[in-house]
């Protein structure tokens, strides 16, 4: 071989020279902008790929506007429902924390509201990994796995949903924030934060469950005084809010939740839950399998002592487990911080286990998108 080749092939990939900048020499913050900025990039090509590839002639901004992303559109053009209605599709049962910041973010940016809503959502994401890169460094002191976890949270498939006018961006963000500022005592922030969870999401007021438990070791402790405890009492007013607001509006205070028969889940029905052997159902493999993994990954946050995690976890999925319908449950796990949490503890400090996940992300990635873009309710 003659000696320039050899040379040539002795220095070091250029490719692979600013991966590792990327990952490794570059500031946390510069980091997880990156690693935002090729996740959107990628999941945007997904999609135009599907939409050329299968002829689906969509416009760049109906590509992520489907499902429950019309109803929050709804919702902005023409507010909530007057009526209660126990046969038909409410669009009461979403709660107006998103509506609310979407219509905000439009009012000053002047964007059509679907556009709005998504950019809103991405932002909202963008937020996200800045937290969940701090919150890793702070429970695991590893720079590498914190910066792993950004990266297995940004490239997940279930991305979709964290770039719609879906509340799942949000909600991922209020739960980082508020367990954060729980972790550094800053409990009047951290409940402040679960108010406005509530107001975001019904099963938001499952946080409460690990804050409780929080406060009160760090009270037993000597931590923090019991006036600080109290605090916590501001959680379920974002809830209260909505719900007097219903009452006023339609007559019913829990209107969403009576609506949600029509939506599939007849509610939390313990008996139902035991008494249906068709929980499992043929129609939905997708998620019953997501289901199974849930338990396992449950199981892993107790095992390595994340307790406040695990109680998280176990209490935001309890409703849906109960039931007796595994729709959406997928969406509802893996679009929660915990699931990746649970991933990366029990990876942790296995290369090759790592690869594999990140590996697995991007085989499903494609199918993800392209059952989304073709309204494929099997997988949603």
């Amino acid at each position: 071989m003659q000696p320039q080749k050899l040379a040539l092939l002795q220095q070091p990939n250029r490719i692979d020279k600013y991966l590792r900048a990327l990952l490794f020499n570059t500031d946390w913050l510069t980091f997880c902008l990156c690693i935002f900025i090729l996740s959107r990039f990628i999941l945007l090509q997904q999609l135009s790929w599907v939409n050329s590839l299968d002829a689906l002639n969509m416009a760049p901004a109906d590509w992520l506007r489907h499902f429950d992303s019309f109803w929050y559109e709804n919702i902005l053009t023409e507010g909530y429902t007057t009526k209660f209605n126990y046969v038909h599709h409410a669009n009461y049962v979403f709660f107006p924390l998103l509506p609310l910041c979407t219509f905000i973010f439009k009012e000053f940016t002047h964007l059509p509201i679907a556009i709005a809503g998504q950019v809103f959502s991405n932002l909202c994401f963008f937020g996200s990994l800045l937290l969940f890169y701090q919150y890793l460094k702070f429970l695991l002191a590893d720079e590498i796995i914190a910066r792993f976890g950004v990266i297995l949270l940004a490239f997940s498939p279930f991305n979709i949903y964290f770039a719609s006018f879906y509340t799942e961006s949000l909600f991922l963000l209020l739960s980082l924030a508020t367990m954060l500022a729980a972790y550094h005592q800053r409990w009047w922030l951290s409940a402040f934060i679960g108010m406005l969870m509530t107001s975001a999401r019904p099963n938001g007021i499952m946080i409460l469950l690990p804050l409780g438990v929080m406060a009160l070791t760090q009270y037993y402790q000597k931590k923090i005084p019991l006036r600080t405890c109290l605090s916590l009492a501001l959680i379920p007013l974002g809830l209260i809010a909505y719900m007097t607001y219903l009452h006023f509006k339609i007559g019913d205070a829990l209107g969403f939740f009576h609506n949600e028969i029509y939506w599939y889940r007849p509610g939390v029905h313990i008996d139902s839950f035991l008494n249906r052997p068709t929980y499992f159902h043929i129609i939905s493999p997708y998620n019953t399998f997501i289901f199974i993994i849930n338990f396992f990954l449950i199981y892993e946050l107790l095992r390595k002592n994340f307790f406040y995690e695990f109680l998280y976890f176990l209490a935001i999925l309890l409703p849906s487990i109960l039931s007796s319908s595994p729709i959406s449950m997928a969406r509802y796990s893996a679009c929660l911080y915990t699931f990746y949490l649970a991933l990366i503890l029990y990876s942790y400090h296995k290369k090759y286990l790592m690869f594999g996940l990140l590996f697995l992300e991007a085989l499903y990635f494609g199918i993800y998108v392209s059952g989304w873009i073709h309204n494929a309710y099997a997988f949603m």
